[in-house]
């Protein structure tokens, strides 16, 4: 599981992460919110004092990183809640001067006015998706996207055509293009990568084409293909327009 920063207010933590839509924090975060001279065992030595803060905290594996390197770790980390109790029972500096902005934060996620980043929840529908891709057709896959569409709040349709796109190598980090009903049709990076160079080669090539020779390009209109074409064209136009200018500077 990655690590984002989270920042609600004047409250920033570096490491944490979003679980069922909830917030998790690690111990060296907390502590180094607090300023404290050694985050992590202070942080510990509270929880320690306190074992009824032990009952916000869960344990998951995290990706953190530690000098140049990235390793994957379990780590006990602390709901909002979890949070909170911390914050109440260090009498730091900061942790006096927070505790208040520590009771909205719990107040807040109760209200539900706390919600995970969009990418983190668009990154959620695609493993669920992947997932579903996995089911047996007819049987648990339609259980399967009948939970994802209540849970995404979205159509079955939609994610019936986000199975689909997943089916053709799509990615959740693809781009978007739209075909002619106005619709959303994803290409993958190599999809598009694979266009791009193809528009480079052969300028006069057609849209039609390059749909025929790219593979998973069938999933996008020619618009799409005019689109990334037209980009292109530009870029080398503009690559011919620096060369001219550096060719007649040298004649000042």
């Amino acid at each position: 599981m990655n690590i984002i920063p989270f920042i609600y207010n004047d409250i920033a933590l570096h490491e944490a992460c979003w679980v069922d839509d909830k917030p998790y924090f690690t111990r060296r975060a907390i502590g180094e919110f607090l300023e404290a001279k050694n985050p992590y065992t202070y942080v510990r030595f509270i929880v320690n004092r306190n074992p009824h803060i032990k009952v916000f905290s869960t344990r998951f594996n995290l990706n953190l990183v530690e000098g140049q390197k990235t390793v994957t770790r379990e780590v006990e980390v602390y709901d909002p809640i979890g949070f909170q109790l911390i914050l109440m029972k260090s009498n730091l500096p900061k942790a006096v001067q927070f505790q208040i902005a520590a009771a909205h934060l719990v107040y807040a996620f109760m209200r539900g006015e706390i919600s995970p980043p969009k990418n983190i929840r668009t990154h959620r529908l695609y493993l669920e998706c992947r997932e579903a891709l996995k089911m047996t057709p007819y049987h648990d896959r339609p259980v399967a996207v009948q939970y994802i569409a209540e849970q995404s709040g979205k159509p079955l349709k939609t994610v019936y055509g986000i199975l689909k796109r997943i089916e053709q190598g799509a990615t959740s980090t693809d781009r978007r293009g739209c075909n002619r009903k106005g619709k959303h049709a994803y290409l993958s990076n190599d999809t598009v990568k694979a266009i791009e160079r193809l528009c480079i080669d052969n300028p006069r090539m057609t849209a039609k084409e390059i749909i025929q020779r790219v593979p998973h390009a069938d999933c996008s209109s020619k618009a799409t293909v005019c689109r990334i074409k037209r980009r292109i064209k530009e870029q080398l136009r503009q690559n011919v327009i620096k060369r001219l200018k550096a060719a007649s500077a040298g004649l000042n």
